[in-house]
């Protein structure tokens, strides 16, 4: 995890090497049967409720990286 402060904004990176998934879906379906598919669903929601760019990168067996940018816009 890295946590990045700019003048320009806040930016999140997140990143592990487990497991991963294979498709990064818009739906609410879920991506594995161990979870409800929702959880990437509401980060997008809250990243578009600041305003904020989400990316999400994945492939299965390889990890993931989740990186997040907040605009100091965004400032409350």
């Amino acid at each position: 995890m890295q946590l990045h402060f700019e003048s320009s904004g806040l930016t999140l990176l997140l990143q592990d090497d487990g497991l991963g998934f294979s498709k990064v879906s818009s739906s609410a379906q879920p991506v594995s049967v161990t979870s409800s598919g929702l959880g990437i669903l509401r980060m997008k929601e809250q990243a578009g409720w600041l305003g904020a760019d989400l990316a999400i990168e994945s492939q299965a067996g390889k990890g993931i990286t989740i990186r997040v940018v907040v605009p100091a816009s965004a400032r409350r």
